[in-house]
C-alpha cells in the first residue's frame, strides 16, 4: 500500500483557523522546480505581508481580490491574508470583464493583488471600480517590513469567498469560514488515510474551490506539501512532475486529466493516484487517463458552497463505474422528492447535503442562501440517486431537466445516446421554448475531426434509440462547447440567443 493511503493520521491537529496549520507544521511545503519554501518561510513571510496590509488600513473583515497564476507566491499571499482575518475573493480571469467588475463591487473589495502576468486586466478591472487599489505582488519589497503581531482571528470569520461560475445565472459568492474549510480538508485527510507524508500536483488553478481546499489547505493541514502549476503549461507540468520529491496526489478535472493524456506522450510518472472533481469523468477518459499514469484514479463531487468536497471513490472501496463514490468523513448525502420527502434507494431526486463544511451563506443573498439552504441541509440543485451500497450516482443538473409537454427529460440522457455516434466527440443538449408554453430539446454538438457529422443522421440515430418526445428538435454543429475552467459546459451560454 502507497504511503499516502496510511492510517496514521498523527499529523491531523485541532486547528481553530487555517494559518495554524502554518504555525504548527515544519518542513517542506511549497515546492516549485527552483526550491522549495518551508512551513517557517511562508509563516515569516505572512506576518511580512501583514505589516504592509495594516499600513493601507485593510483589517480583519475586508474582504481582499486576489487574480495570480498557480505559484507558491499566489500560496504565501493567501495565507498571508488569511492570517490577518481577510477574506479572500478569489478572481477567475476567464471570465468576462463585466462579470469581473461586478464581482469586485458585489463583494465590497478594498484592495486587489495581483501578479505581473495578469497585471493588465487587474488594471482594466478596477478602471471600472474608480476606488480599489491594485497591488503588484512582485513590484513589492515584503521583505523591508518587520513582521506583524498575529491578530485574532475566529473560526467563525469568513476566510474566502469563492464566486461560483454562473452556469445558470450570476456568480453567487459563497462564504466558506475558516471552521468550514478545515473540516472539509480534514474529511478528505480522513477519507483517504493522508499524513504528513502526502504530497500533492495541482494544475487546477487555486481560485476554483477544489483547488483551494485540496491542494492548499489539506497539505498544510495535514503537515505535507504541495506543487501548485499553471492549466496552460500542461507538457512542462508532466516534465516537472517527474522530478518533484515523493509520489505525487495528482489532482485534476477532466478538461485537464484530457490535456494531460494529450501531451504526456502516453506516460505521465510519479504519481501516487489521480482524484478527479469539478464535472463529470467520462468512462473513455478515465481508461486512456489510468493507461498514461498507471495509477489509481478516483472520482469525487462536490459543490462550491460544501467546501466543496461532498463524497468520492476511496482507496479499497467498491468505487462502482459511473459511481462519485460514497460520502467523505463527516457528511450526510439524502436523495430527496421535490416534496421535500426522503427516497429509497435507486430512486432518483435532488441531492441534498448536510455537512459541517457548509457556507456562511451567499454574499449578500439572503434570499438565495434561504432557498438553497433548509433545515441545515443544502440542496444541491442536482439529481442523483443513492445504491444499495450506498454510492452516489449524479443524473443530472435539476435546473438543467427539459419539460415537454409536461414530461421530464434529461439532457445528460439525450447526451449519452449522441455520444455514442462515431462522428461525435462531445454533446450537450438544452431546452428551447416550443412556441405554446412549453420546451423541446436541442443539441449542440462538438464533431469529432476524423468523421463527417451530419445533423439529419444525428437525429435519425436518436429517434432509433429514444422516445420520439426526447429527439433533439435539432442539432447545431460547433467547433468547440463553451465550457468553465472544470470543463462544465455552459449550457446558460448556449441558450442565449433563444432568453
Amino acid at each position: 500500500m502507497a504511503g499516502s493511503y496510511s492510517n496514521n493520521n498523527n499529523s491531523l491537529l485541532t486547528l481553530r483557523v487555517l494559518f495554524d496549520a502554518i504555525k504548527e507544521h515544519r518542513g517542506p511545503f511549497l515546492d516549485t522546480p527552483q526550491g522549495t519554501a518551508d512551513y517557517e518561510e511562508v509563516k515569516s513571510y505572512a506576518a511580512r505581508v501583514d505589516s504592509f496590509l495594516r499600513e493601507r488600513n485593510i483589517t480583519r473583515g475586508d474582504t481582499v481580490a486576489v487574480s495570480m497564476s498557480n505559484t507558491q507566491l499566489a500560496a504565501k499571499i493567501w495565507f498571508s491574508l488569511l492570517r490577518e482575518g481577510v477574506s479572500i475573493v478569489p478572481l477567475n480571469p476567464a471570465l468576462l470583464d463585466e462579470e469581473i467588475v461586478y464581482i469586485l463591487r458585489m463583494a465590497e473589495v478594498k484592495l486587489l493583488i495581483s501578479d505581473k502576468n495578469l497585471s493588465s486586466k487587474a488594471k482594466t478591472w478596477c478602471s471600472e471600480t474608480s476606488k480599489i487599489p491594485i497591488v503588484i505582488a512582485e513590484d513589492e519589497s515584503w521583505n523591508n517590513y518587520s513582521e506583524a503581531e498575529e491578530l485574532y482571528v475566529d473560526p467563525a470569520d469568513i476566510a474566502v469567498i469563492f464566486f461560483t461560475s454562473g452556469t445558470t445565472g450570476r456568480p453567487k459568492g459563497a462564504m466558506l469560514t475558516h471552521k468550514a474549510l478545515i473540516a472539509n480538508a480534514t474529511s478528505c485527510a480522513k477519507s483517504y488515510r493522508l499524513n504528513s507524508k502526502s504530497a500533492f500536483a495541482c494544475p487546477i488553478p487555486i481560485f476554483h474551490s477544489l483547488a483551494a481546499t485540496v491542494c492548499l489547505f489539506l497539505p498544510s493541514i495535514i503537515g505535507g506539501r504541495t506543487y501548485l502549476h499553471s492549466p496552460l503549461e500542461l507538457k512542462n507540468f508532466v516534465e516537472i512532475v517527474k522530478l518533484l520529491p515523493g509520489k505525487r496526489i495528482l489532482v485534476g478535472v477532466p478538461s485537464i486529466l484530457e490535456g494531460l493524456v494529450q501531451v504526456s506522450g502516453g506516460k505521465i510518472s510519479n504519481i501516487d493516484f489521480t482524484v478527479s472533481g469539478g464535472a463529470a469523468l467520462g468512462q473513455n477518459l478515465r481508461e486512456r487517463f489510468f493507461n498514461t499514469s498507471q495509477a489509481p484514479l478516483f472520482e469525487g463531487y462536490g459543490t462550491t458552497e460544501c467546501g466543496p468536497v461532498i463524497s468520492s471513490q476511496l482507496p479499497e472501496a467498491i468505487n462502482t463505474t459511473g459511481s462519485v463514490g460514497t460520502p467523505v468523513d463527516e457528511v450526510e448525502v439524502e436523495i430527496r422528492s421535490s416534496d421535500g420527502n426522503k427516497l429509497r434507494a435507486e430512486e432518483v431526486g435532488e441531492i441534498v447535503v448536510r455537512t459541517p463544511a457548509l457556507m456562511a451563506g451567499y454574499y449578500d443573498l439572503a434570499s438565495a442562501t434561504r432557498a438553497s439552504i433548509k433545515g441545515g441541509w443544502f440542496y444541491t440543485n442536482d439529481l442523483g440517486y443513492l445504491s444499495k451500497n450506498g454510492e452516489l450516482f449524479i443524473v443530472d443538473r435539476l435546473a438543467d431537466a427539459i419539460t415537454v409537454k409536461g414530461i421530464t427529460v434529461l439532457p445528460q440522457n439525450i447526451e449519452s445516446i449522441l455520444n455514442e455516434h462515431p462522428s461525435v466527440m462531445e454533446s450537450a443538449v438544452v431546452g428551447i421554448p416550443d412556441g405554446v408554453g412549453g420546451e423541446v430539446p436541442w443539441a449542440f454538438v462538438r464533431p469529432n475531426p476524423k468523421e463527417n457529422a451530419v445533423p439529419s443522421e444525428l437525429i435519425s440515430f436518436c429517434k432509433k434509440r429514444l422516445p420520439v418526445y426526447a429527439v433533439p428538435k435539432g442539432i447545431e454543429l460547433r467547433d468547440f462547447l463553451p465550457k468553465t475552467i472544470t470543463g462544465k459546459v455552459l449550457k446558460r451560454t448556449l441558450r442565449q440567443k433563444w432568453l
